[in-house]
């Protein structure tokens, strides 16, 4: 017998390209629905990954000046994406307003997300749970440092997509696993 699910979900991509982030959050949206039936998808802005998404059974939404806060080995931090990080931070409150409330949970697809799901934790219901699929490793600097607190503060639980990623965020506490990709 399959455990009920939550009543409602919302799967947050932090990109809107058609790289393997949304392609494999598509696999699990999918399979979610075919369990239990279609939710929310929600992306950073319209762009090339919605011609991905056109077949999912689940509402998707796009904002429109929603910034991720990118801080990974993958994206580094040179010091225009700091300054595009900082300034992304006073979209966060309008995010959360506009788009993360009245959810069970929030699948926030990468740290980059973090400051969303601190957002969430401070603002939406106790009940409220949020997973973040983590998919690159933290900066090791003050930066890295930043998100892992977010994480710390604001998690749940963590999948990710690989036993170094998981064992990268440094948070033994943090209930987790490694789902790989595909």
């Amino acid at each position: 017998m399959a455990t009920s699910a939550p009543k409602k979900v919302l799967f947050f991509q932090h990109s809107n390209h058609n790289g393997g982030a949304p392609r494999s959050l598509k696999q699990i949206v999918t399979a979610y629905e075919n369990e239990f039936g279609p939710q929310t998808v929600l992306f950073i802005r319209p762009g090339p990954v919605l011609d991905t998404y056109k077949n999912v059974k689940s509402e998707v939404k796009c904002g429109k000046y929603i910034l991720p806060f990118h801080g990974s080995e993958v994206s580094g931090m040179p010091w225009k994406m700091m300054v595009r990080n900082l300034l992304g931070l006073l979209t966060v409150p309008g995010t959360y307003f506009r788009f993360l409330r009245g959810y069970d949970v929030l699948y926030l697809n990468s740290s980059a997300l973090c400051f969303h799901g601190l957002m969430a934790r401070a603002f939406a219901p106790k009940s409220t749970r949020i997973i973040y699929h983590i998919r690159e490793p933290l900066l090791h600097n003050g930066w890295g440092g930043v998100i892992r607190a977010c994480l710390r503060r604001s998690a749940d639980y963590v999948m990710a997509i690989s036993k170094n990623e998981l064992s990268n965020l440094r948070l033994p506490e943090l209930p987790g696993e490694v789902v790989y990709n595909y």
